[in-house]
């Protein structure tokens, strides 16, 4: 009789696990239907923050061509100071020199911007990154 009460107890509590799967069962589509879909938004944030980087790599490049050209043509005028022979002339020269200047010091700025702009655009890619192959597996 006991043989059979502890039968029942351990066919009882193979019931309740297959009754546990039945109920686990019926959540895992809606689970990984969930888990697609944020896959799918992660990846379309990463895609977004890629292309914003691969915006703040453009600018960093061309306020570095701006500052290039800015600082060539700073070092023509440097070179063309000896051959001044007006007062006139000197004014201009040094008017042009002090435009130049400035514009060399804005680019430097933008193109320091620019370049933290990129470094915190990486870094939201890499977490981005994380999301999306942390979530994959």
């Amino acid at each position: 009789m006991k043989e059979s009460l502890f039968a029942l107890l351990k066919l009882q509590e193979v019931d309740n696990e297959v009754d546990s799967l039945r109920k686990h069962k019926s959540d895992y589509p809606q689970r990984v239907a969930e888990l697609e879909q944020l896959i799918a938004t992660l990846g379309d944030e990463r895609k977004n923050k890629r292309e914003e980087l691969a915006k703040q790599e453009a600018n960093l490049r061309h306020f570095g061509q701006q500052l290039v050209t800015a600082e060539d043509d700073f070092k023509r005028h440097q070179a063309r100071m000896p051959e001044i022979k007006t007062n006139r002339e000197y004014d201009a020269l040094q008017q042009e020199m002090m435009a130049l200047q400035h514009a060399i010091d804005e680019f430097q700025e933008e193109k320091k911007k620019a370049a933290e702009e990129k470094a915190k655009k990486t870094a939201e890619n890499v977490v981005a990154f994380k999301k999306v192959s942390g979530e994959k597996e």
